[in-house]
């Protein structure tokens, strides 16, 4: 430490200028972490309003009754989500709802194929 010292009291001009560059190179990285952090939640925020849009567009769509649309649109949110990391209750809502529009088109597609006694006309549109 004696060492340190009397070398400084030496070099007072190089101590000086080692401190001010010490100094410099310290707000450049504090400067550069506050960057990469408001970067960050910018690109958080605009993967949570995309999101939501779809999410949106899809329950839209589900109550106009389109299903496989919704779907489609809740799957296309669901994609976003593995783009980036989001809040865990936009993650948990995306999941929910991917898993009732799935089974909301099964119930649908089962209640289609228990109508077998189509008339003839309805088969003839679907030959042609």
């Amino acid at each position: 430490m004696q060492r340190a010292a009397k070398w400084g009291r030496r070099h007072r001009p190089l101590a000086w200028s080692a401190a001010v560059a010490l100094v410099a190179i310290l707000t450049a990285v504090a400067g550069s972490v506050g960057y990469v952090l408001r970067d960050r939640s910018a690109r958080q925020a605009v993967l949570s309003a995309r999101v939501t849009d779809a999410l949106d567009e899809s329950e839209t769509l589900y109550r106009v009754g389109k299903v496989s649309e919704a779907l489609n649109a809740v799957q296309r949110a669901a994609s976003l989500l593995d783009i980036g990391p989001a809040d865990e209750a936009l993650t948990a809502r995306v999941r929910e709802l991917v898993a009732d529009l799935q089974t909301a088109l099964k119930f649908d597609e089962a209640l289609f194929t228990l109508h077998t006694d189509r008339p003839a006309e309805y088969d003839q549109l679907f030959r042609d």
